[in-house]
């Protein structure tokens, strides 16, 4: 919503998923917001078909949960159908936070240095909705990619 609309929303947890256009420089993203509690994952597949991208949103602030997001994140990179993505982008939000990790921290934290040294399309940025640093940066890198 941050970079449609140049605003920031009380965040309310996705109960179902909802869809929105986001132009990004000359790149126009289809972009679908699936939640990441754990009711909703089993959803995940139903849109991997149609997927050239996946951004997947972290808490960098909370490493308790990490380990649950490397989970996810394994599961994700050996999905038959996911093989060919474009690209996966990794936002480690609430980078304005005190203890927050940075980009190295996450990629190690997530276990993502075998897949980027294979050659994967991934790109790990941190960003904040508060300061608003991160969302552009990361979705111009996806761009190229698409």
């Amino acid at each position: 919503h941050k970079l449609k609309h140049g605003e920031v929303r009380l965040f309310v947890p996705t109960q179902r998923p909802s869809v929105e256009e986001i132009d990004v420089g000359s790149v126009k993203f289809r972009a679908w917001d699936l939640g990441g509690h754990r009711q909703v994952r089993a959803w995940w597949r139903d849109y991997f078909v149609e997927a050239d991208a996946i951004v997947f949103v972290v808490d960098s602030s909370d490493t308790e949960r990490l380990n649950e997001a490397r989970e996810e994140l394994a599961v994700l990179l050996a999905e038959p159908s996911l093989r060919d993505l474009k690209g996966l982008v990794v936002l480690g939000n609430k980078s304005d936070l005190q203890g927050s990790l940075n980009s190295d921290q996450l990629i190690s934290a997530l276990a993502l240095q075998d897949s980027i040294e294979e050659g994967r399309p991934i790109g790990v940025f941190r960003c904040s909705l508060v300061d608003g640093t991160g969302y552009l940066d990361a979705f111009k890198w996806l761009g190229g990619r698409l």
